[in-house]
């Protein structure tokens, strides 16, 4: 029975934990930044898909590209950190169903 309270409070902690990493990606940008040169010059656009699944380039400016780019990687270690914690879930429920 502990035993069961103790994962059961687990998957309730991490449920909780993947909501509030949810609204904080949510915030930032989606996609990849993505250089082209024009004639010589550099210019920066941020590639994602709409939630109609349109592919959209938005031009970035040169003082913004490092901004985004940290974004980015933010965006990412906190997908990364919402499957870590899904697939604790997952393992907490099997051990819970034997």
């Amino acid at each position: 029975m502990a035993l069961e309270n103790v994962l059961n409070e687990q998957i309730d902690r991490n449920e909780k934990n993947i909501a509030f990493y949810k609204s904080k990606q949510n915030k930032l940008p989606k996609g990849s930044l993505h250089e082209k040169v024009i004639k010589g010059r550099k210019y920066y656009y941020l590639k994602f898909r709409d939630d109609t699944g349109k592919r959209i380039d938005q031009y970035v400016k040169g003082d913004d590209v490092e901004n985004i780019k940290n974004k980015i990687q933010k965006r990412k270690e906190i997908e990364k950190i919402i499957e870590e914690l899904k697939a604790d879930i997952q393992l907490a429920k099997r051990v819970l169903r034997k």
